[in-house]
């Protein structure tokens, strides 16, 4: 029998074999940019690469090779440096409302890659108050008249938590619908309990508008997260909270990630953050820059063959990061270096995450690090991971790994 291309199905009919070739479209990769901003904030772009259906996955997809450039309509430039894994930043001419900034991506095989976007400002700073006596809160937005103007509302517990919530407001129940899981054999939702929202103006153009929202528990220290975003970032992260939403539902129609990044897929967008409480974007920040051990390692089921690794590595001021990671291969002990940069982000308003962006072609390239808050009188920043692996018996294991930051006394 000759051999043939692309995927190749075998129906039994009857008893008689029958061959139908399926030829697969050849997709060429397309360049994805992640970046959104805000004001005098150090510019920060993630610049990857998709990858085919007919590709070896283990290829990495990042992109340790593109100019990045960043320009602004007040005649504002800077040049972006790679720092590691596809992870770009800019100290200079840090962004600033009222400026339509433009993005250029070059990268050699690929065409022209650009974006354009601006911070939003807000007419008045919301209003925010919490009702001690029961689970209220209550943020009052002061909305710029004629405009399309966009939201996005959460708030943070003292230990980097978000709060769960629901909207109680009658005249925005169509827009948190979309915040629910999508099932077409369920019905939709009115209030659904979410850990952020994205909200427009239309049902409260140009007027004071007091939005009222119903904790699921009682919090006394927390941070409100009150932004208002452009239109760009309010379409990304709406598309990607819906697709979230319905990635497990088969017979759903897929839920696309809306772009405004042309040339390529991705996002590069503007907000512009007020932030009621001590949490701010910049606190946390400082909070959880410094040198960061192993500490714990959880795997499932506990007779894997898989062994713990040691891993170390420092997050510095510069958005930079130093450190290895050492493990046992069959060929003995290997040292990866863990060299590059890293972001701090609520990837899509869910909860903040750090993740390291190296050259290195490991599992914790990929990893999405969960910041968390260890105890209240001696507090401790600690970053947790899950991950699954296969062992070389061939089991799959969930990997439970904590990384506790070391104390600035200690010797170590």
């Amino acid at each position: 029998m000759c051999r043939l291309s692309g995927l190749t199905l075998l129906f039994v009919v009857l008893g008689c074999e029958s061959i139908l070739e399926i030829e697969l479209e050849h997709v060429d990769p397309e360049i994805v940019v992640t970046s959104v901003f805000t004001e005098n904030i150090p510019w920060q772009v993630v610049i990857q690469r998709t990858i085919g259906i007919q590709e070896d996955s283990s290829h990495p997809s990042i992109i340790d090779h593109a100019a990045v450039t960043i320009e602004g309509s007040d005649g504002s430039f800077v040049e972006l440096i790679h720092k590691g894994g596809g992870f770009y930043y800019g100290d200079t001419s840090l962004p600033q409302p009222g400026v339509m900034y433009t993005l250029k991506v070059e990268v050699e095989g690929y065409g022209s890659i650009e974006a354009s976007d601006q911070i939003p400002s807000y007419v008045k700073p919301p209003d925010i108050r919490h009702f001690g006596s029961d689970k209220l809160s209550e943020v009052t937005l002061y909305d710029e008249a004629g405009a399309e103007n966009y939201y996005a509302i959460s708030m943070l517990s003292r230990n980097m938590d978000w709060m769960y919530f629901s909207v109680l407001n009658p005249e925005l129940e169509d827009q948190i619908k979309r915040f629910a899981l999508q099932d077409p054999f369920s019905p939709y939702v009115n209030r659904p309990d979410v850990s952020a929202v994205l909200i427009h103006d239309k049902p409260f153009d140009g007027k004071q508008f007091d939005l009222t929202l119903s904790k699921i528990f009682r919090e006394n220290n927390l941070s409100t997260y009150a932004s208002s975003v452009s239109k760009a970032y309010y379409d990304y992260y709406l598309s990607k909270i819906i697709q979230k939403n319905s990635e497990n539902l088969s017979i759903v129609e897929p839920a696309p990630l809306r772009s405004n990044v042309h040339g390529g897929h991705g996002i590069f967008a503007g907000y512009s953050l007020y932030v009621d409480g001590v949490l701010t974007p910049k606190n946390i920040r400082n909070q959880i820059i410094g040198t960061y051990d192993l500490s714990d390692t959880q795997t499932q089921p506990v007779d894997s063959t898989i062994k713990s690794d040691e891993i170390e590595f420092t997050l510095h001021p510069d958005q930079s990061v130093t450190g290895f990671m050492k493990y046992s291969s069959q060929t003995g002990s290997v040292l990866v270096s863990l060299e590059g940069g890293f972001t701090i982000t609520d990837h899509g308003l869910s909860t903040y995450l750090v993740q390291l962006h190296h050259d290195a072609d490991t599992f914790f390239r990929n990893a999405e690090l969960r910041i968390s808050i260890l105890g209240f009188s001696n507090p401790n920043i600690s970053l947790s991971t899950n991950q699954e692996a296969i062992d070389r018996n061939g089991t799959r294991n969930s990997i439970a790994r904590t990384f506790l930051k070391r104390d600035s006394s200690d010797d170590k």
